[in-house]
């Protein structure tokens, strides 16, 4: 090899050296902007997580508030239902004495029909 073709090879070989340096100065910028941008990701990430978080805690905060309100309600449903059947079965048994006491009055009254009939009769026979 002589020596213009040596140093021909050295030239192209430092444009070439000098080409791949600068591609990978700009693949290191990359990274390093890539690295930036995922770092902003993991930060706006972490944000998100954290509100999510909240809002799980705030949610399962209103449902405790809510069952706690419908045991309430349970309760006092099932307090008034015995309230209610009490009520009943307290107008039920006024019923049957109702019931009993009319039937008494009724029994009074037809006595008193038939004396009454009976006194008719009687005085119409005399008359």
């Amino acid at each position: 090899m002589t020596g213009d073709r040596t140093d021909e090879i050295m030239r192209h070989f430092d444009v070439v050296a000098e080409r791949l340096e600068t591609q990978i100065a700009q693949v290191g910028e990359g990274v390093v902007l890539t690295n930036e941008r995922l770092d902003r990701a993991n930060v706006r990430l972490d944000r998100i997580e954290t509100r999510a978080e909240s809002f799980e805690n705030e949610v399962r905060a209103g449902f405790a508030r809510v069952d706690t309100r419908f045991d309430r309600i349970e309760t006092r449903a099932e307090s008034f239902e015995s309230e209610v059947r009490a009520g009943f079965g307290e107008v039920k048994s006024m019923i049957k004495l109702s019931y009993v006491e009319l039937e008494g009055r009724m029994s009074s009254l037809e006595r008193e029909l038939l004396d009454l009939r009976s006194r008719v009769q009687k005085l119409e026979t005399r008359a």
